[in-house]
């Protein structure tokens, strides 16, 4: 009974020292959303910057995948006109 808690123990320190990474950024950490009442822009350090005015915004969607946890799986997108959405 011992030996089963130190061997729980143990694995849990192992994890949290080599798995458990606090200070690295998940998927969604690099996307940083500016919301103004005139338009949403999504910036993001290595994709072009993506900006949307609310009056061209003509649909809203929520999208949720099957990719979680390891992946984003809920996307909150703004449908335009001219295909220009983000």
């Amino acid at each position: 009974m011992a030996y089963t808690f130190i061997i729980l123990v143990l694995s849990f320190l192992l994890w949290k020292v080599f798995w458990n990474k606090p200070n690295s950024k998940q998927f969604e950490d690099y996307y940083v959303t500016t919301i103004t009442e005139e338009f949403v822009k999504v910036e993001h350090p290595r994709e072009k910057t993506q900006k949307i005015l609310w009056k061209e915004v003509n649909e809203i969607k929520l999208i949720s995948t099957d990719e979680g946890p390891l992946l984003p799986d809920v996307w909150l997108t703004l449908v335009a006109t001219e295909n220009h959405n983000i």
